[in-house]
């Protein structure tokens, strides 16, 4: 704690470690062990990690945005299903080509603590002609969740809550929308 005190710790790294003091007063367990500059790096990586973090969910909320006049995609349930959680999807092409493939993040809530429990990417093969809807039901394995595979499950099986956002859409006739894409 001296170095804090006489300087000989720079002012960023200063700063960083007098924030981590602040937001973690009375969990000793948080920094016990650790030196001022373990503490001001660890610190320091955080909120970078965040920061890239929030930038990665306003671009894909942005890219949400300008799929969802191209395509509007919901998940109506998920239900456990043996081994298994299944998605109803329903997916509205509202563009004048087939689109051939989907990418979707989805986000599963428990629909009694509405906590988030498991994040991922949902890959559809699905074609879906121009101006139609389809519903269909899409199982997905809990293999796929790995640590989280019992949170998911025990959502599922209380009615779990998705939300979906739209990460690409890709058309039969080989151009593409969405991320990494060169959009049309």
């Amino acid at each position: 704690m001296r170095s804090v005190r006489d300087g000989s710790l720079p002012t960023t790294q200063r700063r960083a470690f007098l924030r981590f003091m602040s937001e973690n007063r009375g969990r000793p367990d948080a920094y016990n062990g650790k030196t001022v500059r373990q503490i001001a790096a660890f610190q320091l990586v955080f909120e970078k990690a965040q920061t890239m973090v929030g930038q990665a969910k306003a671009q894909d909320a942005a890219t949400d945005r300008k799929l969802r006049p191209l395509l509007d995609a919901k998940i109506l349930s998920a239900r456990d299903h043996g081994n298994s959680i299944v998605f109803t999807v329903t997916m509205h092409n509202k563009t004048g080509k087939t689109i051939a493939h989907a990418n979707l993040a989805l986000t599963i809530k428990d629909a009694r603590t509405r906590q988030q429990v498991a994040e991922f990417q949902l890959h559809i093969d699905r074609a879906i002609p121009p101006h139609a809807a389809v519903t269909f039901d899409m199982p997905v394995s809990y293999r796929l969740f790995d640590n989280t595979a019992a949170a998911v499950k025990d959502a599922a099986s209380h009615g779990a809550l998705c939300t979906v956002q739209l990460a690409r859409i890709e058309y039969a006739d080989g151009s593409a929308a969405g991320s990494d894409a060169d959009d049309d």
